[in-house]
């Protein structure tokens, strides 16, 4: 149940405004509907009896109260009430329903639920009892207990139990839970009935009529058409998966979801394409025309599950992302990330791993792996990476994202919105329909929109139709001018007149429409709506008093974003308890405003960026906690805010520090583009040596993950030869540390050897500890390749004593996976197997469990050293399986190399070939020299000639090569001979 959807209601007397009144409650079902009891809405008049339900009829005036106002208000008496009217009631079942126009905005429809079998199903309701009377006036009450489908099924009315407290009467007479009348009773997220009565006769109990018997009724029935209705049978024993599939992942890309009149051809359009599972669909038009909107409006439909719709026209997963929403830009890896939501635990987890080591190729596992669902990617606002000149893309990799939608079996439908119409590459044109949204609202829909508005000073609701038509027509129907003018109307009752006699383009018309809108501002509004601007993505709304801290009393901040979210001057969006609701300004309405504050107030947006920077800093997590793109957002953002208040040297080059400490996770999530473009900026504006080193770290992430190992260790060599101290001595470290491993990486071990072992036997008290840590376990893993395993064991010693006692599992497994490999290389075969095992069980507790293959490796050749065929065998197929899994080429091209070995001592010729060949594709692809090490073995497997002498030199060329690399199998000399002589005997 979302608690920001109960209402408290209202009814006067007959005749005329109370008081006297008569108080209820209610819960908000859709947009301008609440459903509540019938019987609190009797006249509130001493001559009608407070049991003639008979008498209520459609058409009487009522008001309600939202949550969002009754939090508001300090007092009754300050509450603010929604007029409406009795749209349908039942008096026999005692429901009616309430239409309120405007309540409900943004909401999606409420999910109406049936109880079947006999079982127990807990309860719970929210409304304003009695008992809850205060000074203040009433409070809330969740009230809670347990019902079920028997008790009362003749009459279809519920007898619920009460676990929660008791509601005792604060006077003499009458009951402590009259008042909680009119609240929806919900089962889990289903809304199962309403409250109506405290039952003579039950203690602890409250009675309640079931939904289905209001849903019979003609009236309540038609006016609740549409909503979905669930059964709630219990399944014991059952399948819980499909009750937790994720549906919707993002914020939607409008909160103007509801709210305004769309156009029904292009929705029917859009709902029928995205049916038909139609690739790619790309609406573009000018500012302000809806686009988000529409698009928002017709997947809203499907964000809950109705069990009446049919399986063929449901689309069971929506993915929200938008260059104005996220916490990171927009990008391929945030998009991969976002859609693998909608897959299970243990799939979106291995889907992570294959983006690591596959990149944008793992875009087909992940469209195979959600092949069973009708998946919508909308991807808002591309105008942001859209090049001015040419309509493409900027990213190529966003491309890249929408040709693998395309080539996958089992297509998503993405749906794509810009203020340009896209020019895309021809290979995708064949799989996209474009259409402009040219026309905005029809007169009779625009003058529905302005009179939905609040209008507090009547300055709308005196024009006439055909005066508010002529606004319409001046803003072309765009919905937003539309919001804009009741907006300045609310300030200025002669507004509509003003705006009438202006005879300028309906452009500039919008135009004036959002600086006078930005003028008018109180000095409170002005902060609000500007640091909304600059943060150029929603913020939770509770934030917005502790961002504002110094600039705007917080009580004062609240009261202002309540009011100018009442105004529609901000967009307001709800989210299920605990999670707070967010605002955002129109993109309309933040570009004119940031770049307002860029050009004319200076000082303002310097302090403004600067406490978004501070809140984002406040946000930012530890980097070992690191897993996904999107947990650097706080880093990135703090990054741009910092950047854009900086006004000296010093200010620079603390703004890249946040940037700099993302740089490896950036790039190791393949978005090194994306950073090089961001340092790009501002490099030439950076002369500290502290900030050259930030600099110097994201350029050598860039290379070493996504570019040139080459251009990676010259990086890394020009970075040592900074002059620094304190906090640059420690990044130099780092970076002596980093060009250790690019040396490995690059084959010249006994250099990389050398750098991280001057680096561990000089470093001070600066250097940071996960620093030495990389720096043990790459001076490890070259000591391996160097056959130097006397100390490769001492340094997984050293390791092991540095990560101490309290290590967690990831640094335990580090010790156990280089101690494996030490006590391979020195011929302990038992100890290399007793370690593997050990970090297998560690790696298994952590998000590094793709390691486990590697380990699975080192066991099957330790098996295979000591004669154990089979054993091995067994080995390298389950690492093999753990690295198709995860997308490992190297690691697979490693078990298969060592599988082919495995087929030659069997004498399995033909079996030998296949997998050699496997081998040397994976190793090809991962862009080791190892696969020339397969290449021999196929050179061997294929050579006609059958000679003895001829096949030794092949095989023992493959074998010499193999002593480079520990995690391959290097047989001796008698071992090339023998299996040279089963070759050429065969």
């Amino acid at each position: 149940m979302d608690e920001s959807r109960v209402v408290r209601t209202r009814r006067p007397p007959p005749t005329r405004e109370g008081p006297p009144y008569r108080f209820g409650s209610g819960y908000v079902l859709r947009e301008g509907q609440v459903l509540t009891a019938a019987h609190v809405l009797i006249a509130a008049d001493p001559a009608v009896p407070e049991t003639a339900v008979e008498t209520v009829r459609v058409g009487d005036r009522c008001s309600v109260a939202t949550w969002a106002s009754l939090q508001a208000a300090e007092r009754d008496d300050a509450i603010h009430w929604e007029e409406g009217v009795v749209a349908a009631v039942d008096p026999e079942s005692d429901v009616a329903v309430i239409a309120v126009p405007g309540v409900g905005s943004g909401l999606p429809p409420a999910r109406l639920g049936v109880m079947v079998g006999s079982d127990a199903v807990a309860w719970s309701a929210v409304g304003f009892p009695n008992a809850g009377i205060t000074d203040r006036g009433r409070e809330a009450e969740q009230a809670r207990g347990e019902t079920d489908p028997i008790t009362e099924s003749f009459d279809k009315r519920l007898g619920l139990t009460i676990s929660s407290r008791e509601a005792s009467a604060p006077a003499a007479k009458g009951s402590g839970w009259s008042g909680l009348s009119g609240a929806g009773i919900f089962a889990g997220e289903c809304l199962i009935g309403v409250v109506t009565a405290d039952p003579r006769g039950w203690e602890r109990s409250l009675s309640g009529v079931r939904i289905v018997r209001a849903l019979a009724h003609p009236e309540v029935g038609a006016a609740l058409d549409g909503l979905a209705v669930e059964h709630l049978a219990p399944q014991a024993g059952g399948n819980d998966a499909d009750a937790d599939e994720v549906r919707v992942v993002g914020d939607r890309v409008s909160a103007a979801v509801i709210k305004w009149r769309d156009r029904d051809e292009l929705r029917e359009w859009l709902r029928g394409m995205l049916i038909a599972g139609q690739p790619i669909t790309c609406i573009y038009g000018r500012p302000g025309i809806g686009k988000s909107a529409v698009v928002a409006k017709v997947l809203t439909e499907f964000e809950r599950a109705d069990p009446a719709r049919s399986p063929m026209e449901d689309l069971d997963g929506l993915v929200y992302l938008s260059t104005r929403t996220g916490a990171i830009p927009l990008t391929a890896a945030l998009v991969f990330e976002r859609v693998a939501e909608l897959a299970s635990d243990d799939d979106a987890h291995e889907l992570s791993l294959k983006w690591t080591n596959l990149d944008v190729q793992a875009f087909s596992s992940l469209w195979n792996t959600l092949r069973r669902r009708r998946v919508v990617v909308v991807l808002d606002h591309l105008d942001d990476v859209q090049d001015a000149q040419t309509l493409q893309l900027t990213d190529e990799r966003l491309v890249e994202t929408l040709r693998s939608a395309v080539l996958a079996p089992s297509s998503p439908r993405i749906v794509t919105t810009s203020r340009e119409r896209l020019s895309l590459p021809p290979d995708l044109l064949a799989s996209v329909e474009m259409r402009e949204l040219r026309d905005g609202l029809t007169s009779a829909d625009g003058v529905a929109l302005l009179r939905s508005f609040p209008d507090p000073n009547g300055s709308i609701g005196v024009e006439s139709d055909d005066r508010l038509a002529q606004i319409v027509g001046l803003v072309e129907g765009v919905p937003h001018g539309l919001e804009l003018v009741a907006s300045n109307a609310s300030n200025d009752r002669s507004f509509i007149g003003k705006l009438l006699a202006v005879t300028e383009a309906p452009e500039a018309i919008l135009e004036r429409l959002v600086s006078r809108n930005y003028e008018n501002l109180d000095d409170p509004s002005h902060h609000i709506v500007g640091l909304l601007a600059m943060a150029r993505v929603p913020l939770p709304e509770s934030a917005v008093p502790e961002l504002l801290a110094g600039m705007v009393d917080p009580e004062l901040a609240v009261a202002t974003l309540g009011r100018l979210i009442d105004a529609r001057t901000i967009a307001y969006e709800p989210k299920p308890s605990p999670a707070p609701g967010i605002v955002r300004l129109h993109p309309l309405d933040a570009d004119f405003v940031r770049q307002t504050l860029l050009e004319d107030e200076r000082s303002l947006q310097k302090q403004l960026d600067g406490q978004l920077a501070d809140w984002y800093r406040a946000q930012r997590t530890p980097p070992a906690s690191w897993r996904s793109a999107s947990d650097v957002g706080p880093n990135v953002r703090e990054f741009e805010h910092r950047w854009r208040a900086a006004r000296d040297p010093h200010e620079r080059t603390a703004a890249l520090a946040p940037l700099a400490e993302a740089a490896v996770q950036i790039s190791r999530k393949g978005e090194g583009r994306q950073l090089l473009t961001a340092i790009t900026r501002v490099e030439k504006e950076i002369t500290d040596p502290l900030g050259l080193l930030y600099l110097d770290k994201c350029r050598f992430a860039v290379e070493f993950f996504n570019g040139s190992l080459k251009n990676a260790e010259e990086i890394a060599r020009s970075a040592i030869g900074r002059p620094t101290d304190g906090e640059g001595a420690a990044l130099r470290a780092e970076m002596r540390q980093s060009l250790g491993a690019v040396l490995r990486h690059r084959g010249r071990t006994r250099e990389s050897s050398e750098v991280l072992q001057q680096l561990l036997d000089e470093h001070d008290d600066a250097v940071e500890r996960s620093t030495l840590v990389l720096a043990l376990l790459e001076l490890g893993l070259s000591l391996c390749y160097l056959g130097e395993w006397d100390r490769a064991r001492s340094v997984a010693d050293t390791l092991e004593a540095l990560a101490g006692e309290d290590a967690d599992a990831e640094s335990r497994a580090r010790v156990f996976d280089l101690r494996s490999l030490a006590c391979l290389g020195d011929g302990d075969y038992a100890g290399a197997i007793a370690a593997a095992t050990e970090g297998i069980a560690e790696y298994a507790s952590t998000t590094s469990d793709d390691n486990i293959g590697y380990l699975q490796n080192v066991r099957g050749l330790a098996h295979l050293y000591r004669g154990e065929v089979e054993a091995a065998v067994a080995e390298f197929t389950e690492g093999m399986s753990v690295a198709e899994r995860y997308g490992q080429r190297r690691l697979e091209g490693f078990c298969a190399l060592n599988l082919a070995w495995c087929a030659l001592a069997r004498a399995s010729w033909s079996e030998a070939e296949t997998i050699a060949l496997q081998a040397a594709d994976c190793l090809t692809m991962a862009d080791t020299s190892d696969s020339s090490i397969a290449a021999h073995l196929v050179s061997a497997l294929r050579d006609q000639s059958r000679d003895h002498t001829t096949l030794t030199t092949i095989l023992g060329a493959a074998a010499r090569m193999s002593r480079q690399n520990a995690d391959v199998y290097n047989p001796g000399d008698e071992e090339v001979s023998r299996l040279a002589a089963a070759l050429a005997g065969r």
